[in-house]
């Protein structure tokens, strides 16, 4: 499952956003979709959060729109630093995705950050001086394709990138690790997703971790901001998703800004446009 109109605000082309449209609420959107030439390649994507509006579910859908591209040449890497393999296998079966069969055809890679890829220790344990170093070699080593090339496309995804500062490693040191990863990433034309847990109300507390969201951030094509509701708790909606434009996405990129609500249950997640939630009408 995708939400085709988290690619229509992108104005991204998908086969989910040409076929699913009942569920757009803006028919402009969806046009917009239809002719727009802007794709996922070379696009660098990050996702704010907040404590009571997480955005991790946003993060499936990027997952499942590159592993079932009807573009083969994809591959996508999911490094897991908040999650587990079996976390993202619980919510892939609710959403239809299988990701046990996409490792089996070796689409999809899961390295695990947190527990190492040896199983015997955190590669993210304070007293390791090369943590983010190996961890690249790590990622670089799972975007080859069985062959042993690179793969013409490469997703890369980290499900949380504050994580890195909450184990103690530099703000500079996790910037430049980032960098590196989207380095890797350009040389396939790919796109780069990453979750990066809002720091600006953290900036008095964790001077470290609020660099790190601006350093982050300068990088972005996209930005994702994924708040509470600004007139607070409503019937039938959960939160909002703010879509902005990054510092690096060229002019010349159709883009405009949005906010979409959105409602998660146990199975999906629905979107509409401000102020026509069920809840509300």
């Amino acid at each position: 499952m995708t939400f085709p109109q988290v690619d229509a605000v992108l104005h991204w082309l998908s086969a989910a956003s040409t076929t699913n449209t009942s569920s757009l609420d803006k028919p402009s959107a969806l046009k917009a979709t239809a002719t727009a030439t802007a794709t996922s390649d070379g696009r660098t994507v990050i996702i704010t959060d907040e404590v009571r509006a997480e955005g991790g579910f946003l993060l499936n859908h990027f997952l499942s729109r590159h592993l079932r591209a009807d573009d083969q040449e994809w591959k996508v890497v999911l490094v897991g630093v908040a999650q587990t393999l079996g976390h993202y296998g619980a919510v892939g079966k609710k959403l239809g995705l299988n990701i046990a069969a996409y490792q089996q055809t070796g689409k999809l890679t899961f390295i695990d950050a947190l527990s190492g890829l040896s199983g015997k220790r955190s590669p993210l344990a304070r007293d390791e001086t090369h943590v983010l170093r190996d961890l690249f070699t790590n990622i670089e080593a799972a975007s080859h394709t069985s062959s042993g090339v690179h793969p013409h496309k490469l997703c890369l995804v980290i499900d949380d990138i504050s994580a890195f500062s909450y184990c103690g490693i530099q703000a500079n040191q996790t910037a430049a690790f980032i960098t590196n990863c989207l380095k890797l990433v350009s040389q396939t034309n790919g796109c780069f997703v990453g979750l990066l847990h809002d720091a600006n109300a953290l900036e008095k507390d964790l001077p470290d971790l609020s660099r790190l969201s601006k350093a982050i951030l300068h990088k972005a094509d996209y930005v994702l901001h994924v708040r509470m509701l600004e007139s607070g708790a409503t019937q039938g909606v959960d939160g909002q998703v703010s879509f902005c434009r990054g510092p690096l996405l060229s002019r010349d990129v159709p883009f405009h800004p949005e906010v979409l609500h959105y409602q998660i249950t146990d199975a999906h997640v629905q979107f509409f446009k401000k102020g026509f939630s069920k809840g509300l009408l």
